[in-house]
This record gives C-alpha cells, sequence and structure tokens, in this order.
C-alpha cells in the first residue's frame, strides 16, 4: 500500500496546528498558581515568596492601560496590552518576567489584584506585600501599602 505524498503534508500540517494550539492556549503562571494553591482567606502575602529570580519592583497594569504611558516606565516594548491586565517584574531597570492575563469583564480572574487607585501602580520588592481576600475559588489580593508610583 502506498501512501501518497498529500497524506504526509495532511500530517505534517495537524501537527504543527496542534502546536501552535498548545503554545497559543493561557496557561496560568506559575507564580500565580502557586499562590492561588497555597493561600488562605486573610493571609498576608510578599510576592518575594513566590518567586525565583532577582527583582526589585513589580508593576501591576489594569486593563486600559496605555502603552505610552507604561513605556515611559519600561521602555519601548511591542505588545498589544488591550484588555489585558499585566504583572511585569523588574530589575534594574530591565523586565525579568511578565505575566500576562486577558480581561475579560464578565469573568473574574483566578488570581487578580485590587488596584482600585489608577490604571497601573509600581511596587518595590520590600512593600510588595498583600492582603488575601477569598470568593468562592477566585483570590484577590489587596495591597496593604500605598504604591511607590501610581498612574490614575
Amino acid at each position: 500500500m502506498k501512501i501518497s505524498n498529500k497524506y504526509y503534508i495532511r500530517i505534517i500540517l495537524l501537527f504543527i496546528a496542534f502546536i501552535c494550539f498548545l503554545s497559543c492556549s493561557e496557561a496560568e503562571d506559575v507564580i500565580l498558581k502557586n499562590i492561588r494553591l497555597s493561600v488562605n482567606e486573610g493571609d498576608i502575602i510578599h510576592l518575594a515568596d513566590f518567586t525565583d529570580f532577582e527583582w526589585d519592583s513589580v508593576i501591576i497594569c489594569s486593563p486600559g492601560t496605555v502603552r505610552r504611558d507604561l513605556g515611559r516606565l519600561i521602555g519601548e516594548f511591542n505588545l498589544n496590552i488591550d484588555l489585558k491586565k499585566l504583572i511585569i517584574f523588574m530589575y534594574e531597570d530591565n523586565i525579568v518576567h511578565m505575566i500576562i492575563q486577558d480581561y475579560h469583564p464578565e469573568k473574574y480572574l483566578l488570581v487578580d489584584f485590587r488596584i482600585n487607585t489608577g490604571i497601573y501602580a509600581v511596587y518595590s520588592k520590600d512593600i510588595s506585600s498583600f492582603i488575601v481576600e477569598k470568593h468562592l475559588d477566585y483570590i484577590f489580593l489587596v495591597p496593604i501599602f500605598e504604591p511607590d508610583i501610581i498612574r490614575r
């Protein structure tokens, strides 16, 4: 039985499509997953306890952050940030880790930061502490300290 080249081409195309699907699907960031799996209502957490890399500040961006405003903090970047929540860890003015969460107004994120005072907030490592609020399966992290920088 002879298998045609078209058969092989279809198999290869299906394989490539499957790989693209896996790489493009939303995976929960390991930091947020560890927070979600290890905290209880009322706990106080320090982001530094959940990271395994060096960083000195974290920028937490709400949907609607203007790329130009964020660019002033982190420099030029090519990322569509519409309807995204970003958590950007910086070290010596360089991005060392970025968490991108798609935002859907009708759906809570499993782990979300309650930043009600502005579009983005910057916390130095030593004040990146949060109180845990749990509602059903959702975790909200409420800042304990005022941010170092805030954009209203």
